[in-house]
């Protein structure tokens, strides 16, 4: 059984017993419990902690707190509760988020295409080390090896990569990112993805102090360059590299030092350019497993993506599928969830766009997203302007995300959601350093969100007394004070 398969019948047992709780007959608010959290609110929000909060009883629906619940404020990832469960409950678990290669015409005899190859994407993040141990580009080169198998040997006119799925803008403009930032929270959004638009660079040491350092990517591109100025240090106790702002010539440039004697420096850093990184790695998968393609690389963009304007592509006929790969939408929202990849939720949100409102852009996906969820245009309590929950101009209240949770709960995707949420202690998710006393174990499944100056919590608590708790806990200001509150909350609910 692979390690996913064993996380998944670990969470499978805790999502079981805690679903549990919503199906007894419905009960009275807890004496005084209520009462108890009113009072842990008062003693610790603060002018630096501006608070948003909501618990009920999970089975009755009794409202036990309500601090300030219809006032707006940043989710920050808490809006990931928002993206995912909408995915689940209008698409469904199963719907496939697919990566399709379709030749212009059928190989001959000789296994010859006529014309080009078109990779279409639909924004499926398989091809990446979450869904399968050997890495991104494994799994691609099966995409590869299926265009081989389906008689494929030449293809004389271009590998074109439609990435028109989702239009708009890459990255949303109130992420505020800039030229020089690859942090992987900030990956671009595109309909093409490999390796989360992420590319896997190591800078290893040199033989001695002084040396230049070398560098490697996973997966192997040109798509991705570097002006390496790196070297070998003996001096320090730590590695201290710096990835600069792209050069004219589309290099990054790379300063500093790695550390003698080590592994080595790794980190994921978000492409300049997805679609090209695809396109790169893929062709030469295809030339390793026999597959030549005669004509250009051409990326097919919407208006308003990176990298220029749209270049289209003349295909004609009926064309013929020679490969498929998909990932299913409760794959997704289990790695969105859990370890708050906003990529993966934002994939989510414009496919939501894309199939129901033929708008796969981040204003199509958040459209979608509060249709889906039955909020109003221009409710005050729910607006987004992402999935991820990155965009400061994000606003929801405690009590919409507590109605998101509870309808959820009630749904048939109850489980698949229950079990996408961080839990306890588990290492794997964002819950790994908090709740970490034995009395919180297999008790407590939320969604977290962290920005700068925004702290949120939101999800179920499962009490000593097997009653289930639904909590919503959003703060703005003092980082360190809402965690108090928010712990302080949590453990009223699992000691009741």
């Amino acid at each position: 059984m692979t390690r996913p398969a064993i996380r998944r019948v670990v969470l499978f047992a805790l999502a079981a017993a805690a679903a549990a709780a919503l199906t007894p007959e419905p009960v009275l608010a807890v004496e005084g419990l209520g009462s108890r959290l009113a009072g842990i609110v008062a003693a610790k929000r603060a002018k630096s902690c501006r608070v948003s909060a909501a618990v009920w009883d999970a089975a009755s629906g009794t409202r036990l707190l309500d601090a300030e619940s219809t006032t707006p404020r940043r989710p920050a990832s808490v809006a990931k509760v928002a993206t995912t469960a909408a995915a689940l409950l209008s698409l469904g678990p199963d719907h496939m988020l697919e990566t399709v290669v379709v030749a212009e015409s059928k190989p001959d005899r000789e296994g010859v295409v006529a014309g080009s190859v078109v990779v279409r994407g639909g924004g499926d993040p398989g091809f990446a080390a979450h869904f399968d141990d050997r890495g991104a580009e494994a799994v691609l080169r099966d995409l590869a090896k299926q265009v081989r198998a389906s008689g494929v040997r030449r293809v004389e006119g271009d590998l074109v990569l439609d990435a028109t799925a989702f239009p708009g803008a890459e990255r949303h403009p109130s992420w505020g990112w800039a030229d020089g930032e690859w942090g992987w929270d900030q990956a671009p959004v595109t309909a093409l993805v490999l390796n989360d638009n992420c590319a896997t660079i190591t800078v290893l040491p040199g033989a001695a102090v002084g040396a230049a350092a070398t560098i490697r990517l996973a997966p192997a591109t040109g798509a991705v360059s570097f002006t390496n100025r790196a070297v070998t240090v003996g001096t320090r106790k730590e590695h201290n590299l710096v990835f600069g702002r792209t050069a004219a010539d589309g290099r990054i440039p790379v300063t500093g030092g790695v550390l003698a004697g080590t592994t080595g420096f790794t980190d994921d850093l978000a492409c300049v350019d997805p679609i090209l990184f695809f396109g790169d790695v893929f062709r030469r998968l295809l030339t390793e497993e026999g597959v030549q393609v005669a004509g250009v690389t051409l990326p097919m963009r919407s208006p308003g993506g990176a990298g220029g304007p749209s270049v289209s592509a003349n295909i004609g006929g009926s064309p013929v599928v020679v490969a498929r790969h998909g990932t299913p939408v409760a794959k997704i929202v289990d790695i969105a969830n859990r370890r708050s990849q906003n990529l993966y939720a934002e994939l989510l949100a414009r496919e939501l766009g894309r199939v129901k409102r033929g708008d796969g852009s981040f204003e199509g996906g958040a459209r979608a997203t509060a249709d889906a969820l039955g909020f109003a245009p221009g409710d005050p309590q729910f607006s987004l302007a992402d999935g991820c929950g990155y965009s400061r101009l994000d606003q929801l209240s405690a009590d919409s995300v507590g109605r998101i949770l509870m309808r959820v709960g009630a749904s048939k995707q109850r489980d698949t959601f229950m079990l996408s949420l961080a839990r306890a202690g588990d290492p794997d998710g964002t819950l790994r350093h908090r709740f970490r006393e034995a009395k919180f174990k297999d008790r407590v499944l939320a969604k977290t969100g962290t920005l700068r100056d925004t702290k949120a919590l939101a999800g179920w608590a499962l009490g000593k007394s097997g009653r289930q708790y639904v909590f919503a806990i959003l703060c703005e200001g003092d980082n360190g004070r809402a965690i108090d509150l928010q712990d302080a909350i949590v453990t009223a609910l699992v000691d009741e």
